[in-house]
């Protein structure tokens, strides 16, 4: 960046490494007591032993959260993982039996503040949907804290902790991926609660792998423009464009979405995103301009940069000046952008008086007409998105009611077990289109026993696949009981 030294570590600090820090979801204990649902002496060892490390898991999440003191976050996989194994272990029997009324209270951190409420719904891929979204925010959020770390140093920005930031997002783009293409799409009921949580949206988390992808190819540049040998204005001019195309893919996904879901999402997020596409793109057309060296070419791609550079005025049907980050400019220069306003003043100047330069250059000597529009650079990612893969759930664990012999037999011949108490075990994968089965009544027996352990459906309670009619009626009955 010949000639901008002067201001090019703080364009670099201030604008290149600019990050935007997104809340973690939230959950409650109320409700969500594993032990209390599911837990008796009549359900296989397997059974009793994964209901009560489900309930250690989640109760270390909520606490590990709360603190937000770790950035690995451990307890959150184990919790998943052994998520995953129950919601399969369900889907592939008919009934099970349940103790008390089982549900889950979060609230999301892709909402916006005004919105942000607890939700409280009894599906356990809700839970599961929740607790993948809180590990793309972790995940996220390791990114961010790799970068405050370059921001923080005193002496010359060095490369490693962005090499781990770049993971950092590409691994949460990946998680945002799996979310859309192998969690939410099993929840039967999304749509039912995508205009209010925005993270029951599959096309959210669409947008959301293209924000984390674009941060990531952000830090590429960072780490190009940090290196010893900083690589040529082609490179750059294509590296940028990759931050502009990620960050519009994301807007325009966002936008895709309906207007009262668009509504709820967190507007500081949409407008950090608008910055990426603006600043990224001026950062591409400059470094084009710098590649043309002379006349027309030069002349255009310099002239675009200046105008992206330029702050967004206030529309005329507009009755705020709040950002609007489908419009063309910059977020207005002031609060937390406030920082970046000397650096992008001068890299501003900089340009503009390279675009007079190479103007008068191009009237005098050249004579080229000039190109009234000129496209963005084709961009090059050099970090592949990797979808996330889950591990592999492992061996299937029945719910049933385990009769004495059958558990004297378990103990000594676990492959007769397996037939006699979980024949359903023989299909161990998970289905993106889960058996649905009706809710049963409890036997007289089993009342007589626990009133208030009904035999229900057990992929109902994992997915609840009941009807709009069903829905009503169930919460009328939540309702009446929680007024009791």
């Amino acid at each position: 960046m010949s000639g901008m030294e002067s201001f090019s570590e703080d364009l670099l600090r201030n604008c290149v490494l600019r990050t935007y820090t997104i809340d973690l979801p939230t959950s409650t204990s109320d409700g969500a007591d594993w032990v209390a649902t599911l837990l008796s002496p009549e359900i296989s060892q397997e059974a009793q032993d994964l209901t009560k490390h489900l309930a250690r898991s989640r109760s270390a999440l909520l606490q590990e959260t709360l603190a937000d003191s770790s950035l690995s976050h451990p307890e959150l996989d184990v919790y998943l993982n052994k998520l995953n194994l129950l919601l399969d272990s369900l889907n592939s029997q008919a009934t099970v039996k349940v103790y008390r009324p089982l549900s889950f209270n979060w609230s999301g951190s892709i909402t916006a503040k005004p919105f942000r409420r607890f939700e409280r719904l009894s599906e356990i891929i809700y839970e599961i949907v929740m607790v993948v979204w809180t590990k793309v925010i972790v995940t996220y959020r390791r990114g961010v804290s790799h970068l405050a770390s370059v921001l923080g140093a005193t002496a010359a920005s060095p490369t490693d902790p962005i090499t781990h930031a770049a993971k950092a997002f590409n691994e949460s783009a990946g998680i945002c991926k799996y979310l859309s293409t192998s969690v939410i799409p099993r929840w039967h009921n999304a749509a039912r609660y995508d205009d209010k949580m925005p993270e029951a949206s599959t096309i959210i988390a669409e947008a959301m792998a293209k924000f984390c992808t674009a941060c990531a190819a952000q830090c590429v540049v960072a780490q190009a423009l940090c290196a010893n040998t900083a690589p040529s204005s082609k490179t750059l001019t294509k590296l940028c464009s990759a931050v502009a195309q990620s960050a519009t893919e994301s807007l325009d996904l966002f936008k895709s979405t309906p207007k009262t879901c668009l509504a709820r999402v967190d507007p500081e997020m949409l407008t950090h995103s608008a910055y990426l596409r603006e600043f990224f793109s001026a950062m591409s057309y400059f470094h084009s301009a710098i590649v043309a060296e002379k006349g027309a070419a030069a002349v255009a791609n310099f002239g675009a940069a200046v105008t992206l550079l330029k702050q967004q005025g206030k529309a005329s049907d507009q009755p705020t000046t709040q950002h609007d980050p489908y419009r063309p400019g910059l977020p207005k220069l002031s609060g937390e952008f406030a920082l970046m306003a000397p650096a992008l003043g001068a890299f501003l100047a900089y340009i503009k008086d390279k675009h007079e330069t190479a103007n008068i250059e191009n009237q005098r000597i050249y004579y080229e007409s000039p190109i009234d529009h000129i496209a963005l650079s084709p961009p090059v990612y050099i970090m592949k998105c990797k979808v996330h893969e889950a591990p592999p759930v492992g061996e299937l664990v029945y719910f049933g009611v385990v009769k004495a012999d059958e558990a004297v037999d378990s103990k000594s011949d676990s492959a007769s077990t397996t037939e006699k108490s979980a024949p359903a075990l023989a299909s161990a994968s998970p289905a993106l289109a889960p058996v649905n089965a009706t809710i049963q009544p409890a036997s007289a027996q089993d009342q007589a026993v626990a009133a208030s352990a009904p035999v229900v459906g057990a992929a109902g309670l994992a997915y609840s696949g009941e009807s709009d009619a069903e829905y009503a009626k169930r919460l009328q009955e939540e309702y009446n009981a929680e007024s009791r």
